[in-house]
């Protein structure tokens, strides 16, 4: 059906289906689930610590003080444990992970200060094997770097009074050194197969916006053929449902919740992807298209309907969201995808059956 509304002197369609589409990508790496390589960062070694003996349903508490001068550059921290963890900087929680199987990242670089800092991580078992795992890498402005690793020098302890642990200061005295299970990917260990340093690394390369292309020597392709991993999603990133190719040989994702839209730099073999959020409060598109000098999306939930994104200061991100037609929908039948005509000229809108026809 076409409307007589149009944009940019070009008109816009809907198609309503059935059934959903499937828009985008559904995982958590783009192209390829393949080996990982390491990061231009020099991670430490982490081990797997607990305090006292892992029973079931055991509450334990993690702490570590360490010192850092000089002014915070660039700080990220990646942490796991099974089965759950809250992980905090400073008394302020940044993290927390309820599945064992990856690791959970964020960045952390407001939370630290110049001098004494507390890394502190609360952690329950729910059964079977119990362990926390945990590394903070920070960079300093001058290039200097640092790292903090969970290691036989925490102190732990089985209960707690209050969130006092948490801060510089707090007194430990009656808090004993946590055991070491093993080092980050050993083979005794029974997580190992998920967690180890390629995915470490690999998480890490997320959270800080650059990724080492690394090439799927497993995969089967035709004769001159190859698959890369460009990039490897963190959970902080959330769930890119949406892709599409941009100018310059640019890729644009967008994620299910509110963690916005991402433009993607693929690398190459010496230099690494880049991955940069764009300025512009949406999130939730299900469709993303590039067409005519702008940044098509299809939002599904909060702000439902199709959005023109463009770059109005020539920095190279989008930066101007306009609103240019409501779709009443939400939901895996609701709005999604936004594609170009055949002859180029118009844009066509593609929903599911539970997406309403707009009233023109």
């Amino acid at each position: 059906m076409m409307f007589g509304r149009s944009f940019v002197c070009r008109s816009i369609a809907m198609v309503v289906f059935a059934t959903s589409l499937v828009c985008g990508i559904l995982v958590d790496s783009i192209f390829a689930q393949v080996a990982a390589t390491k990061p231009k960062m020099e991670l430490a070694s982490p081990s797997w610590v607990w305090a006292g003996q892992p029973d079931d349903n055991a509450q334990v508490y993690l702490r570590k003080e360490f010192l850092f001068e000089g002014e915070v550059d660039q700080a990220y921290i990646a942490a796991t444990a099974d089965n759950k963890c809250e992980v905090f900087i400073n008394d302020k929680r940044v993290i927390n992970s309820n599945e064992w199987e990856s690791f959970e990242t964020g960045e952390v670089k407001k939370h630290l200060k110049s001098g004494k800092n507390v890394f502190a991580i609360s952690a329950k078992n729910e059964g079977g094997p119990a362990g926390v795992i945990a590394t903070l890498h920070v960079k300093s402005k001058s290039g200097s770097t640092l790292n903090v690793s969970t290691d036989g020098t925490w102190k732990g302890s089985g209960k707690t009074s209050n969130n006092t642990w948490r801060t510089d200061g707090f007194d430990d005295k009656d808090w004993v050194n946590v055991s070491v299970i093993g080092s980050i990917g050993a083979a005794s260990l029974p997580w190992s197969e998920k967690i180890n340093a390629e995915t470490l690394a690999s998480s890490f390369g997320g959270s800080s916006g650059e990724f080492k292309v690394a090439i799927a020597t497993h995969a089967q392709v035709p004769p001159g053929f190859k698959i890369e991993k460009i990039y490897q999603v963190p959970r902080s990133m959330g769930s890119w449902v949406s892709l599409t190719t941009g100018p310059n040989g640019k890729l644009f994702a967008c994620d299910q919740g509110g963690a916005g839209i991402f433009m993607i730099t693929p690398g190459q073999a010496d230099q690494p992807t880049k991955v940069e959020p764009l300025p512009v409060k949406l999130s939730g598109a299900h469709g993303l298209l590039w067409a005519f000098d702008s940044l098509y999306a299809v939002v599904n939930g909060e702000g439902s309907g199709l959005h023109r994104l463009r770059d109005t200061n020539g920095d190279g991100l989008v930066d101007h969201d306009e609103f240019c037609m409501p779709l009443q929908g939400q939901g895996e039948h609701g709005p999604h995808a936004v594609i170009l005509s055949p002859d180029k000229q118009s844009l066509f809108v593609v929903g599911g059956n539970h997406t309403k026809l707009p009233s023109k």
